[in-house]
C-alpha cells in the first residue's frame, strides 16, 4: 500500500526529471548517396565501418538509408529527393558531380560529406574555399586529373614502344580526359578516344575501333560505371592483348596489367569520421575539404607474364600492391608508422628473391642497394644477408610463401643525414624482376 509520504516524494522526483527522461530517443539518420551497390562500392563499406567503429552502428543508434544510382545519373534527382524527405541527419555523397549537384538543386539544407571521386570541388564550384567551404557541403576528394596524367606516364614506362592509347570516355570523366590530353601532347604520343553517352556502353564496339586504330596499350579514366564493369573491360584487354591501367584497386585484380589509384579505405574512412565531427556538433564551415594523398599501384604479374612483359624495377618499387599467380592469392602490403614495407608473397619452390633498400627524396629515386636471398636448406630464406650499406635502423624482414621468418636490424649500417630511408621492399624475382 502506498503511503501519503512515499506519493509525495515519487510526485516530486517525476516534477524534477528533465523532459528529455521520458522521451525515447531518436536513432541518427545517416543517408549515402552513391553510385553503385553497397556490397559493390569500393568505397561506402569502409565508411559504414569506420561509423561503427566511432560508435554508430546500424540497428544500434543509427538508422543508415542507402540509395545508388547503378550507374544512372539521371536518377540522383529522385534519390536525393528520397533523402531529403527522410530528414537526414548527415548524407554522405560517394561519386560523381551529378550526385552532390541533385542535393543542392533540391535545396538539401542537412550537412553533406561528399566523397568527390570524379571531379573536384572547388574547380566545379561545388565549394567556394577548400580551407573553409562556407557551404553545408564539405569531404574529400580524389585528384582524378593528376591520377589520369601519372597513369599515362606509368603505362608508358612499362610499355615505352607503345605510341597509340585506347581512351574510355562517359560524362562524369570528360574533365579526366582534358588533363589526360595534355600529358599525351607532352609525351608526344596518340589518343583514341571512345566516348560513351548512356549505359550500356558497347565495349566489343569500342575496342574493335582501337584495334582498327593499332592502339598498343590503354589507359582508364575513373567513373562509376567502368568500375562496375571492370571484368567486361578486362576480358576485352585479355582478348585483344592490351596492356591496360585501371583506376580502381581491383581493376588490378580481376587482369588490367596495372592500376593507379588512392588508398580507397583511408579515402573512405576519412569522410566517416567527418560526418562523425558533424554528428557531434562540429559546423560544417569549420571542416575543411582534403585531398586524398596516400597512392595505390597495384601490378598484376600474371597478366605481365600472359602478355610476356618485364615489368621495370623502378615501377616494382613503387608498388604497393602484387597479385601473383592463380595458386597465390592477392594480398595487401605491409606498412609502418615510419617505413613502409612492400612484401611480395614468396611462392614454395621459388628459389630465389631480392631485397631492394630504397632511399631517397622522392618515389623515383633509384634503387640504392640490391641483393639475393637464397633458400638454405630447404628451410626457408637464408638470413642475415649483408645489403650493402643501408642506412642506420633500416629493418630486414624476411619471408617465405607469406610467413614470417625473422626481422633483423643488418650490421656495420651506413648512417647519413643527409639521406632517409623511404621504402624497403622484398620481392618475387620469377618474371617481375
Amino acid at each position: 500500500m502506498i503511503t501519503r509520504r512515499r506519493f509525495l516524494l515519487a510526485s516530486a522526483a517525476g516534477a524534477l526529471a528533465p523532459p528529455f527522461a521520458f522521451a525515447q530517443t531518436r536513432p541518427v539518420k545517416v543517408g549515402m548517396l552513391a553510385s553503385r551497390p553497397l556490397e559493390e562500392s569500393n568505397y561506402a563499406p569502409m565508411m559504414v565501418q569506420r561509423l561503427g567503429e566511432l560508435g554508430y552502428r546500424e540497428g544500434s543508434g543509427m538508422a543508415l538509408e542507402y540509395r545508388s544510382s547503378d550507374g544512372y545519373t539521371d536518377r540522383y534527382p529522385k534519390l536525393a529527393r528520397e533523402l531529403i524527405d527522410l530528414r537526414c541527419d548527415v548524407v554522405f555523397v560517394i561519386g560523381p558531380e551529378a550526385a552532390v549537384r541533385a542535393l543542392r538543386e533540391a535545396r538539401a539544407l542537412m550537412p553533406v560529406v561528399f566523397l568527390a571521386i570524379e571531379y573536384d570541388p572547388l574547380e566545379s564550384g561545388v565549394v567556394k574555399s577548400l580551407g573553409r567551404p562556407e557551404s553545408n557541403m564539405t569531404g574529400v576528394y580524389l585528384p582524378q586529373t593528376a591520377m589520369a596524367a601519372k597513369r599515362l606516364e606509368i603505362m608508358r614506362e612499362v610499355v615505352p614502344s607503345a605510341q597509340r592509347f585506347l581512351v574510355l570516355v562517359d560524362a562524369t570523366s570528360k574533365g579526366q580526359l582534358s588533363a589526360l590530353r595534355k600529358a599525351a601532347a607532352v609525351a608526344r604520343v596518340q589518343l583514341t578516344v571512345i566516348e560513351f553517352t548512356n549505359p550500356p556502353y558497347d565495349y566489343a564496339a569500342a575496342f574493335e575501333a582501337g584495334r582498327k586504330a593499332n592502339v598498343q596499350a590503354f589507359v582508364g579514366l575513373s567513373t562509376g560505371v567502368f568500375a562496375a564493369t571492370e571484368g567486361q573491360i578486362a576480358a576485352l584487354l585479355a582478348q585483344h592483348r592490351l596492356a591496360g591501367i585501371g583506376s580502381t584497386l581491383r581493376m588490378g585484380q580481376v587482369g588490367y596489367l596495372l592500376a593507379y589509384t588512392v588508398d580507397t579505405s583511408k579515402a573512405g574512412r576519412r569522410a566517416a569520421e567527418m560526418g562523425v565531427r558533424i554528428l557531434k556538433g562540429a559546423k560544417v564551415a569549420d571542416i575543411p575539404v582534403e585531398q586524398a594523398d596516400e597512392f595505390v599501384l597495384v601490378v598484376n604479374a600474371k597478366t605481365a607474364k600472359a602478355f610476356g612483359i618485364r615489368i621495370p624495377e623502378s615501377v616494382l618499387a613503387r608498388a604497393t600492391r602484387i597479385v601473383a599467380e592463380e595458386s597465390v592469392r592477392p594480398f595487401d602490403l605491409a606498412a609502418g608508422p615510419l617505413i613502409r614495407v612492400t612484401l611480395v608473397e614468396l611462392v614454395a619452390g621459388k628459389g630465389t628473391c631480392r631485397i631492394l633498400n630504397h632511399y631517397g627524396p622522392t618515389e623515383t629515386t633509384v634503387v640504392a642497394t640490391m641483393c639475393d636471398l637464397r633458400q638454405h636448406h630447404g628451410n626457408g630464406l637464408r638470413q642475415n644477408v649483408s645489403i650493402g650499406r643501408p642506412i642506420l635502423n633500416t629493418t630486414v624482414a624476411t619471408f617465405r610463401a607469406g610467413r614470417k621468418l625473422k626481422i633483423f636490424r643488418p650490421r656495420n649500417c651506413w648512417n647519413s643525414s643527409r639521406l632517409r630511408l623511404r621504402k624497403l621492399f622484398l620481392m618475387q624475382v620469377a618474371g617481375l624482376v
